[in-house]
């Protein structure tokens, strides 16, 4: 295997025959995304590698994708093939996408390899913490997979108002508030407040 190539959105549109705009989309659904600086300015790209596993994975949960080959096989002659196609369940509620949030992780592959744990100070709120990923196991929070919680500061107050409705339905916003009054968090949105709050109590 040879050594991994970094595409500009660009590029990776044309390394898997697809627009810009559906590159940027998977970068908002997940894909790993990093920075480069090319020319002298910064940009953001992405593994060959990775660019390659998500395009597959997306053809391969295409059901139009599955249904054209399907067609291809039987002008051919050729037996069916399984349709993979994902089971209907009830929807989830689909998050809101705040305008500070951000989606897929930032990395800058130009800038040297630390470890980001190394540099945490010890927890305050063990117990507390223990409590609230065991409940974890049999209830998903609220917040569950949207970044704008894990964010440094909230300046907007209508995100603030957003985050904390949010908050209001989850079924773990009494444990989260436990932990939060006793760890006293440097940062992210807890049972309806930003970190700031429980520090100044």
């Amino acid at each position: 295997m040879g050594p991994v190539k970094w595409l500009t959105y660009k590029q990776a549109a044309k390394f898997v025959g697809r627009s810009k705009g559906a590159i940027r989309l998977w970068g908002r659904q997940g894909m790993p995304l990093g920075w480069k600086t090319i020319d002298g300015q910064r940009a953001r790209v992405v593994s060959d590698r990775v660019l390659l596993e998500w395009s597959r994975q997306k053809m391969k949960n295409s059901p139009v994708h599955q249904y054209r080959m399907r067609a291809i096989r039987r002008a051919e002659g050729l037996p069916d093939i399984p349709l993979n196609l994902p089971r209907r369940s009830a929807p989830l509620p689909k998050p809101q996408l705040l305008p500070t949030g951000r989606t897929a992780p930032e990395v800058d592959l130009d800038a040297p390899k630390v470890n980001p744990l190394a540099e945490l100070p010890p927890m305050r709120a063990p117990a507390e913490w223990d409590t609230v990923t065991a409940a974890m196991k049999t209830d998903d929070p609220a917040c569950w997979g949207i970044d704008a919680f894990t964010a440094d500061s909230f300046h907007d107050d209508e995100e603030r108002a957003m985050l904390a409705d949010i908050c209001a339905g989850c079924p773990l916003v009494d444990l989260c508030r436990t932990f939060a009054i006793a760890e006293k968090p440097a940062a992210g949105f807890w049972a309806g407040q930003p970190s700031s709050a429980y520090r100044r109590r």
